[in-house]
């Protein structure tokens, strides 16, 4: 579904972000993007709805170059789940959750259903929360409603940015695993990028590691602790430490 073929992105000084990137994601499969602060995951991540234009080589979706795509419409069948959420702080929950389904044409009631049946899995009650705006919020539940946002119309592809890199760590390991839990019932295809190993263990199926702008490995997530390539083995050192804190 998404393919990235012989990928360079350069910046304005020519210094590589990402150097000869190539490797492809099947439809409904969750790909976790884990790296090193810097290491380029963001920007391969833009470059799947057209944020960022690659130097040279080509990133299609659904077999479609996207630089002959149209990119508006890509976007409306995207989904995004990004640090600090951006909820309307105008809005209540429920009118932020509707913002796309409208956009859609969906019926009022087809969003309500759809968006209580969202709620009770994400650990929102509609009766509690769809009348609150988001300063009510804790940051965990503004996330939370966030998710919901950017899932409810079921779209092709989801892209996450670090979602939960500001919760504290109780809050950010709950949310992890109700996420994983939602979207591997929705099958949706995401990419989701993350400097947590156990945040890519939890939400992703596979694991591509990412360094100095190329991928130095792209394994099963169940595979990824057996790596012994010397980063990989630094990542699984951080989770072990994590579990005996």
């Amino acid at each position: 579904m998404i393919e990235y073929r012989n990928v360079s992105v350069t910046s304005q000084t020519g210094q590589f972000i990402l150097k000869d990137f190539s490797f492809s994601i099947g439809p409904g499969e969750t790909v976790a993007f884990l790296g090193r602060s810097g290491a380029g995951k963001t920007t391969a991540l833009r470059l799947v709805n057209g944020l960022i234009q690659p130097s040279s080589g080509a990133v299609l979706v659904d077999s479609q170059d996207l630089r002959t795509t149209d990119l508006i419409a890509l976007r409306r069948r995207t989904g995004y789940v990004i640090q600090g959420v951006g909820l309307f702080p105008h809005r209540t929950v429920a009118e932020n959750i509707a913002t796309v389904p409208r956009l859609l044409g969906w019926t009022e009631q087809r969003i309500r259903e759809e968006a209580e049946t969202l709620l009770s899995k994400l650990e929102l009650p509609w009766d509690r929360f769809a009348n609150r705006f988001p300063r009510s919020l804790s940051g965990g539940e503004q996330q939370r409603v966030g998710i919901a946002r950017s899932i409810i119309s079921s779209p092709s592809i989801l892209l996450c940015d670090e979602p939960f890199a500001s919760l504290d760590p109780l809050v950010r390991r709950d949310l992890q695993r109700a996420f994983a839990a939602v979207n591997r019932e929705r099958r949706t295809t995401m990419i989701f990028v993350t400097h947590d190993v156990y945040e890519a263990l939890q939400v992703a199926e596979r694991i591509v590691l990412i360094d100095d702008g190329s991928v130095v490995l792209d394994c099963r997530s169940a595979r990824f602790l057996q790596s012994k390539l010397p980063l990989a083995r630094r990542f699984a050192e951080t989770l072990m430490m994590g579990a005996t804190a």
